[in-house]
């Protein structure tokens, strides 16, 4: 295959890829030899490295993606989210067997959901432990070596 040349060699090029695009049964290859004509079509070169890795020449318009600045105490605030979340059903779970028992007059029936709540609370206050030591930085106050 050639590569782009001045004057006509793109149209005889095209006329080539069509040809061999009717009698190619690899579908790899024919896909390749479609982006090389959508390529020819919108003007783009199809360059040596693109060719060989089988990869769709660069498209004319990329999109420019800015970086996102946080704000400077959002990683030690995301590290809180799910203890607090833990911690929220735990004591939901909690007041609704509480309000449940109150109705029928028998808490004895809503053993399994304060059981639940129970299990929410006690690793939503170890994961808040965790996340608290963790957030700790070596050699700050309060910190023992």
């Amino acid at each position: 295959m050639k590569v782009f040349g001045a004057g006509g060699g793109v149209e005889e090029e095209k006329r080539a890829l069509i040809e061999r695009l009717k009698t190619v049964k690899d579908p790899f290859e024919r896909e390749r030899i479609l982006w090389t004509l959508e390529g020819m079509k919108k003007g783009i070169p199809e360059t040596r490295r693109s060719r060989e890795a089988g990869k769709e020449p660069p498209a004319a318009e990329e999109k420019v993606r800015l970086p996102v600045k946080l704000p400077k105490g959002f990683g030690s605030l995301t590290q809180y989210a799910a203890p607090v979340v833990f911690i929220f059903f735990g004591l939901a779970f909690i007041l609704q067997a509480v309000l449940r028992g109150l109705q029928k007059k028998d808490f004895a029936s809503e053993t399994g959901q304060f059981i639940g709540g129970a299990i929410f609370l006690l690793v939503g206050f170890a994961s808040l432990q965790k996340a608290k030591k963790t957030g700790r930085v070596a050699g700050g106050p309060g910190e023992r070596a």
